[in-house]
């Protein structure tokens, strides 16, 4: 099921005493036509309130189901705006340049003179309440930080429906529900997080960090919704109920406040507020030491009772040096690869790419070909025992795959068993990697399950699918990625496994054919693997130089290789008769040279016919008119170079870095009409006699 087709847990309260709750299940498309033919009422106090989210049955001394402790899970992010100067349209044409799926509808009070707004997101799965702040502060970041201090608490619901004489309108970004990414998928937003307004001495819970709140505890203004505030979140991070305690306690004792009967039965009520928060923020989290964390399924014993991965006790105590005596007595072996100069054995490898662009279907069918040795693309494979972790595919759709890669390869899906083992961990516990507030140890249950499922299956290859599921940490923090990629390295064997994680890009990174960036994120993820795949669909302009247009096809590009050659690529198609995408064959020496031969002669051809009809070609890569535009529009220029995409514009300025090489062109500079000066390339003599067609 895609984003946009998966369902969202919605409620709806009647009006806002909260006492009264309406669950339901709509896709992102469905909720979004509800808001755009929403219901009129006469006034806004008619009409109902929605939250992106579930609540328990915990009611408050009023009634009220919408408390922050009484919250579930979030299925979205909600935002509110009422400054009354940027526009719905000025906030959507925001969110796009991030590339982030959203929608904003407009409320009451809105007029066109001071606009006011409120802006949904959905997530691309459901998610603990704790991840809400982190999300909001992206959200808010993405909009230059104009929301208000109320969309930060975490229970908030609004209001929506038209009323009555004022006007209204529901905007999605980039004009469909189904377009754009799903915030929580976007994580470069972290560097553009812009947290709430500043709490004031009466607003303790909208305060923006952790210190906020424990200055408001300190100081002694307004206290008792701080240490709710505080206690909750510390809940929500996986702290026990003693810590909340102690940490809580120690604030209240260090307080400014009279330590009265007020402030004595505020500090006797902290374990009943930790326990509390326990209960609604960790009532599905699994026990420590992996108790209960047996949900991958029953038969698979604890790993040991331990809660420290594989090499975490290790991981302190470094190796000796290395005796370069011995290795000088034996003879060096060369880099080992599982798949050549794709896949380094002994190293994590990237897969990253945009969200349904196809990267999890071409991971399981190199996962089948590693299981039983079989080309890959061509690619001669080690056969090697696979693990594999779908967090974001279900038995039913891996089936599908599993029996279209099978046929086509024209062997038994029986042959996988004991070769290939498949975890589908959709809507279990998923996080192998998180850091732990008290003790910033990164071992969560999750990774101890996938400790025993490595040692009990045998595998050599672990393959992730995918990052965005299995990481907790901060990605653009270079030392968590690290230590991540490290922890599940610890798992396969040195000298013949390998690692493959499956990661999303940006949705800009994605669709930017300029960018060579295969990743999201810091540089930490390209730093922390040895190679690195991105695949992306290719693109062609029109003759006319316009938009590039999708071809149907898949580029997938070796954009990293510490331990071979980089720079090599391969392109997928679809193939209807397979129902799925097939790797086309890769050209053969002779095809390649003679390819590179009639590439080299079609560019002197079509510059000299350009220089010939009094037009310069400009030297530039970059801008509105650069050689390549320029040159494409000749007809001797080589059919396999035309309309655009990255393989074909990088292989055309390789070879025009030929022709300079050769000496057959070289730049020289003229001045316009304008008086600017501009770098132009031009025909050498040589060059000019190697276009004579034989």
């Amino acid at each position: 099921m895609s984003e946009a087709q998966r369902l969202l847990k919605v409620t709806r309260f009647a009006d806002v005493s909260a006492q009264t709750k309406h669950e339901y299940a709509l896709s992102w498309s469905d909720l979004f036509a509800r808001l755009t033919n929403a219901d009129a009422y006469e006034r806004k106090a008619d009409a109902p309130l929605l939250k992106l989210g579930t609540f328990g049955d915990d009611r408050t001394e009023k009634g009220a189901l919408r408390t922050d402790a009484n919250m579930l899970g979030i299925s979205g992010i909600e935002g509110d705006y009422d400054a009354g100067a940027v526009s719905p349209m000025e906030a959507i044409d925001m969110l796009e340049r991030h590339g982030i799926r959203a929608c904003v509808y407009t409320s009451p009070s809105h007029t066109d003179a001071k606009p006011r707004w409120r802006v949904l997101a959905p997530l691309s799965a459901d998610l603990p309440v704790h991840h809400r702040d982190m999300l909001m502060r992206r959200l808010n970041g993405a909009l230059g930080g104009i929301l208000t201090g109320e969309s930060f608490t975490l229970s908030q619901t609004y209001y929506y429906g038209r009323v009555n004489g004022h006007p209204y309108q529901c905007l999605a970004t980039f004009g469909d529900p189904e377009d754009g990414t799903c915030i929580n998928l976007l994580s470069n937003l972290a560097e553009i997080a812009i947290g709430p307004p500043r709490a004031s001495s009466t607003q303790t819970a909208e305060v923006a960090t952790d210190e906020d709140m424990r200055n408001a505890i300190l100081s002694g203004e307004n206290y008792h919704e701080a240490l709710r505030s505080l206690g909750a979140r510390f809940a929500g991070r996986g702290m026990a109920a003693d810590d909340i305690v102690a940490t809580l306690e120690g604030l209240m004792d260090q307080s400014k406040a009279p330590h009265d009967a007020r402030w004595q039965n505020r500090r006797k009520s902290l374990r009943r507020l930790a326990d509390s928060a326990i209960g609604k923020y960790q009532r599905d989290k699994p026990k420590p030491a992996y108790e209960g964390a047996g949900d991958w399924t029953a038969d698979v014993p604890p790993p040991g009772g331990t809660t420290e991965a594989p090499g975490a006790s290790n991981s302190a105590e470094w190796p000796s040096p290395i005796d370069l005596s011995a290795l000088a007595t034996r003879e060096p072996e060369q880099p080992q690869f599982v798949v050549k100069d794709w896949l380094p054995a002994g190293y994590a490898t990237l897969l990253a790419g945009h969200g349904g662009v196809g990267k999890s279907a071409i991971a399981l069918h190199l996962a089948v070909c590693i299981a039983l040795g079989l080309p890959f693309a061509g690619m001669t494979c080690e056969r090697r025992r696979v693990l594999y972790l779908s967090c974001e595919d279900r038995e039913s759709v891996l089936h599908w795959r599993l029996d279209r890669i099978c046929r086509h390869l024209r062997v038994s899906l029986a042959v996988l068993a004991g070769h290939l083992n498949i975890v589908e961990l959709v809507g279990h516990d998923s996080i192998l990697w998180d850091r732990d507030p008290r003790t910033g140890l990164c071992v969560t249950p999750a990774f101890g399950q996938l400790e025993a499922r490595m040692r009990d299956s045998g595998a050599k290859v672990l393959m992730v699918d995918g990052v965005t599921d299995t990481f907790g940490g901060n990605e653009n923090a270079r030392t968590e990625v690290k230590r991540y990629v490290n922890a599940l390295l610890a798992l396969v064997p040195s000298d013949t496994g390998a690692l493959l994680l499956v990661g999303h890009v940006a949705k800009l990174t994605a669709g930017n054919a300029a960018t060579s960036e295969g990743y999201s994120g810091s540089t930490g993820w390209h730093n922390a693997v040895r190679a690195r795949w991105y695949l992306y669909p290719e693109t062609e302009q029109d003759e006319d130089g316009g938009r590039a247009q999708r071809t149907g096809r898949l580029q997938l590009e070796l954009q990293k290789s510490n331990l071979g050659p980089n720079e090599q690529a391969m392109t997928w198609h679809w193939d209807d008769q397979a129902h799925m995408f097939l790797p086309e064959p890769a050209p053969s020496h002779l095809d390649r040279k003679v390819q590179d031969r009639d590439e080299l002669q079609g560019i002197r051809l079509a510059m000299r016919g350009c220089i010939d009809a009094g037009l310069h070609v400009p030297s530039a890569a970059t801008g509105s008119r650069t050689a390549y535009l320029v040159l494409a529009q000749r007809p001797e220029f080589p059919a396999s170079l035309k309309g655009g995409g990255k393989p074909k514009t990088r292989r055309f300025w390789r070879q025009i870095e030929q022709l300079r090489q050769m000496q057959h062109i070289a730049e020289d500079g003229m001045r316009r009409k304008n008086r600017h000066a501009v770098a132009v390339f031009v025909l050498t003599s040589e060059g000019r006699a190697a276009c004579v067609v034989c």
